[in-house]
């Protein structure tokens, strides 16, 4: 299971935060129910980083996995999201698919 977030270009940062905290929030609440990895889709590569400068050091039961629409439309082999959790600053990006479960990666 997943929630999909779509962040257009040039959204506020404050806005995205504030998606990232209720998703923690509500789960936090909620304790007893399983909840799903979070997909955001960027508008441009410019709001991805963004995102995953907010999700990277986030300790929830559950991941953040993030991609720009442009690679979504032009990827083949389907290995187009980041975890935010495995990514980091110094390093190139490592894409890669959706695990079939949530239980999985």
């Amino acid at each position: 299971d997943y929630y999909l977030e779509l962040a257009p270009k040039g959204i506020m940062s404050w806005i995205l935060r504030r998606r990232i905290n209720r998703h923690e929030n509500w789960a936090d609440e909620h304790d007893d129910t399983r909840y799903p990895h979070i997909l955001f889709v960027a508008g441009n590569d410019n709001t991805e980083k963004r995102l995953w400068k907010l999700t990277e050091e986030r300790y929830v039961d559950f991941k953040y996995f993030i991609t720009t629409e442009k690679q979504l439309l032009n990827t083949a082999n389907g290995k187009v999201w980041m975890d935010s959790c495995e990514t980091y600053e110094d390093e190139p990006i490592r894409r890669i698919k959706l695990p079939q479960k949530c239980d999985e990666q």
